[in-house]
């Protein structure tokens, strides 16, 4: 039986008016690891479709998130827009109604050719019909029981001035402070770093959700019935944690043996030196998950915009998982970052024999992690780099010693 044929019934049966959710925000070059979700609310979709019901899709494109920087991939003239929402950027190639649309069109249309039967919707359209203003007024009147139960799900110090909501100022562009003793709905003054001061209205596009909250406020807007989501939201610190995970590396359970008490928790460490966390998916005797305590840290601290795969301890020491020693690379990177940054304790380089693939310029620590990377015998690598076969290629690229 497919997993989706037990779900669907679940929520046939559950459900009057079944709605299906997911979506994903385009501040960049979109990973193909992001179909998941679209498959996996279609897969949905389609299981709760055979059982009779009425049920829709709806794939919610977040175009009022802010550009949190500028990408590579982005012309310098792209840096005056760091900080405004996407929706409100200009499309890079003059093609699209604007950055927002630029990066998703191409998502969209393999959304498409793969079937999947959804509803598009642009969140900066819902802020801008009011769709938001009754949660964002909820929000903001209990701001200090946010504050608090966001102190208990994260495990981080609560922040008093915790913002749920922040203004839109019209001068700048960019989301900005907002006075919360002030507010009167639907009025709500704010100052921003370039000088302006004044009021936005809640119920229009003048203000944005923090996410933790603009997510269960979509829920109450659509009656969402199941949403597929990221492992990031299942991870210590995420959006369903049954346990928490702080930016210096602890780990904690909420509910050690079942008694609701909180108990850091004591990593093991494999067998190459990196801490690794036992977590049980349900009681004793069940299922359990092994992941490295830095990917949990990394994955709850620590921005990925650009969906880079590897985790790099800054200063070299696996045991050292706090946030600020941890950095998202690529796979080119993270061998750049073993030959020319990491040292053995006597403080001589990594003691192999570090090596480039001419046609690419990608560097690797080693032969046999260059063999690993690129799925290539190790003696052919080896073979070739010898004096008298340096012209031969292995796997089809040429090799040279560094």
């Amino acid at each position: 039986m497919h997993w989706a044929d037990v779900i669907g019934p679940e929520v046939a049966d559950t459900c009057d008016h079944p709605l299906i959710a997911t979506g994903i925000s385009p501040t960049g070059i979109i990973h193909v690891g992001s179909l998941r979700e679209a498959i996996t609310g279609e897969s949905i979709r389609s299981a709760v479709a055979s059982k009779g019901k009425n049920v829709r899709l709806i794939y919610l494109i977040d175009s009022f998130d802010p550009l949190r920087k500028r990408y590579e991939f982005l012309p310098e003239e792209y840096e005056k827009y760091v900080g405004m929402p996407i929706c409100m950027i200009p499309c890079p190639c003059g093609k699209h109604n604007n950055y927002a649309h630029h990066f998703i069109q191409p998502f969209l249309d393999a959304v498409d050719s793969l079937e999947v039967h959804c509803e598009i919707v642009w969140t900066h359209e819902l802020y801008a019909k009011g769709e938001f203003a009754k949660w964002i007024d909820m929000t903001i009147n209990k701001r200090q029981e946010v504050i608090q139960i966001l102190h208990e799900v994260t495990g981080k110090d609560a922040e008093t001035n915790f913002s749920p909501y922040d203004p839109l100022c019209p001068d700048c562009g960019r989301f900005c402070k907002a006075n919360f003793d002030t507010y009167e709905f639907p009025y709500l003054e704010y100052s921003c770093k370039c000088g302006s001061s004044g009021k936005v209205d809640v119920r229009k596009m003048e203000g944005k959700l923090k996410w933790r909250l603009e997510w269960p406020a979509k829920w109450m807007i659509f009656g969402t019935s199941a949403e597929p989501f990221g492992k990031d939201h299942a991870a210590a610190g995420g959006s369903y944690a049954r346990y928490q995970i702080s930016n210096l590396g602890n780990v904690r359970t909420l509910s050690w043996k079942r008694t609701g008490q909180k108990r850091i928790m004591s990593p093991d460490e494999t067998n190459n030196g990196y801490k690794m966390m036992v977590f049980r998916l349900g009681g004793a005797g069940s299922k359990q998950k092994h992941p490295l305590v830095h990917r949990l840290v990394a994955e709850t601290f620590v921005p990925n915009p650009e969906n880079k795969p590897y985790v790099n301890h800054i200063d070299g020491n696996r045991k050292n998982n706090r946030a600020d020693n941890l950095e998202w690379v690529t796979r080119s990177e993270n061998e750049q970052h073993k030959i020319y940054k990491l040292k053995h304790p006597s403080g001589s380089m990594i003691p192999a024999k570090p090596i480039i693939c001419v046609e690419t310029g990608e560097k690797f620590v080693s032969i046999s992690s260059a063999a690993r990377a690129c799925g290539i015998n190790q003696s052919s690598i080896s073979y070739v780099l010898s004096k008298n076969y340096k012209n031969k290629t292995a796997g089809g690229y040429h090799w040279k010693l560094l």
